[in-house]
């Protein structure tokens, strides 16, 4: 009796799980940056904001345009 599976099927299926791990994987890794998302934009909105209120973008903005 032959051997019903070729070394290609073998081969297919074996970079056909690996891709699906690698999916499952970036998958995985992009939900962690999607919750992480908010919490790390805050402390940047935080310190914007009071950049903004003590007129530091405005300072920045004329050194800017002297350069």
């Amino acid at each position: 009796m032959q051997w019903p599976w070729t070394k290609e099927m073998i081969d297919a299926r074996e970079q056909a799980e690996q891709a699906e791990q690698e999916l499952a994987e970036s998958r995985r890794r992009r939900d962690r940056i999607a919750e992480d998302a908010p919490k790390d934009r805050q402390p940047a909105q935080v310190l914007r904001m009071h950049l903004e209120r003590n007129g530091f973008t405005e300072l920045l903005r004329e050194a800017m345009k002297r350069q």
